[in-house]
This record gives C-alpha cells, structure tokens and sequence, in this order.
C-alpha cells in the first residue's frame, strides 16, 4: 500500500468533519505517518477518545498512540516481512539516527557520521522507495534528511532490533559499514554503540518519550 500525499491526507481527515482541531490532525499524522491504513486506525482511536468522554486532550493523544501500537503490531510485522534485506537495512538506518533524538543524542559526531551513512544508505535502497509505502518522510531537520513517518512504527522497530541494539558489533554490521576506512568505522562503531546503550538503558522510557515528543512537536508548531 502507498502512502498518500498530504493533501490526500488532509482528505481522509476531513471525514471526520470538526471532530479533530488542528492539533488532533497532525499529532494523528505524527502516530501514522502518511500511510492510509494507520491514518484510519489512528482517527478511529482517537474518536474513541472523545466518545470516552477524555478531557484532557494530552490524554486522549496518548491513548490514541498506545492503541495504535498495540493494535497494529502485527501490521508493522506484516509490513516488516515483505519488505527486502535492503529495504530493511535501509529503513532501521533511518529508525536508529531517529531512534538517537530520543536517546539524548548519544551520537556525537551526528553531522560526520550521518553524511557518511547517508551515502551508503543510498546505495543500499534509494530512500524515495520507502517514502512510496508511507512509511519514511524526506524532512531535512533530521539526521540523514529522513524520518520514520509513523512514530509507532519507530517504537515497532526498536522491539524488533532487540539484540543488534545491544550489540555494538551487531549494530555496525546491520548498518553496512564495510566500505568504511578504518578510522571512519572506528569512531562510528563507537558513537553508534552508544546510541544502542542509550537505547537500551532507556527502554522502559521510550515510548512515553515518543508520545511526548510528538505532543511537544504539536503544541510547539514544530511538526508536520
């Protein structure tokens, strides 16, 4: 399944005629990305919300992301396996830098370290080939110019890493770094096998970091 231009998805949105303020819309953008499917689920929940007589609108947000984690795991799984090792590889590339903005940037040579990837992560599977599935966005803030577009999706891949997170070794290798120099791949092994501390050290925290980032994103004007 493609993923919809924003316009389009400011289509299906409108379905839910003033239900949603503009702030409902985009942190239902930030959870889904622009991929079709999870924009319905994550609507769909966040309606529930409001039928649940939620007040608080950081409330329902947050019970409109844990929903769609939950409930569409096994999609995220689904999606997972069709896709090819590049397309992977490609995709966890994205996750991991991603995955360091919530991590206290553990990366210290972001910049340095991101241009040398960025270059290898084109040759693994041009990026444009994950934006057509909704699941990647180009968005030049971030490291690589690239961001998971469903921000439940990054929780997902984070699960899914599990031991190459923790393995500093594991995670390079996953990265495709072999064409590297030495002292390249030396200095990313190491900031690279912080960002997998980093992750790990902070599991139990990460999803509650996901949902505020995206609600500070929102209320900031800083997202979308």
């Amino acid at each position: 399944m493609e993923g919809l231009i924003p316009r389009d998805v400011a289509k299906l949105l409108d379905r839910a005629g003033d239900r949603f303020t503009s702030e409902d819309r985009r942190i239902i953008m930030e959870a889904a990305g622009q991929h079709p499917y999870l924009l319905q689920a994550a609507a769909y929940y966040l309606w529930e919300a409001y039928e649940e007589d939620i007040s608080d609108k950081t409330e329902r947000w947050q019970l409109m992301s844990e929903r769609l984690y939950k409930e569409h795991y096994h999609h995220f799984a689904a999606t997972w396996q069709i896709w090819s090792e590049d397309m992977r590889r490609a995709f966890s590339t994205i996750a991991i830098f991603n995955l360091n903005e919530y991590a206290h940037n553990f990366l210290q040579e972001n910049e340095l370290i991101s241009n040398v990837i960025s270059f290898d992560l084109k040759a693994l599977v041009p990026p444009n080939e994950l934006q057509k599935t909704g699941m990647v966005i180009q968005d030049k803030r971030f490291p690589l110019q690239w961001r998971i577009g469903p921000q439940t999706m990054l929780w997902w891949i984070k699960d899914e890493l599990g031991e190459v997170l923790a393995d500093e070794r594991k995670l390079v290798e996953w990265l495709h770094v072999e064409h590297l120099t030495d002292n390249i791949a030396e200095r990313l092994r190491f900031h690279v096998g912080k960002i997998g501390q980093g992750i790990q050290a902070h599991g139990h925290d990460y999803f509650q970091a996901l949902v505020s980032g995206m609600v500070e994103g929102v209320v900031g004007g800083l997202t979308g």
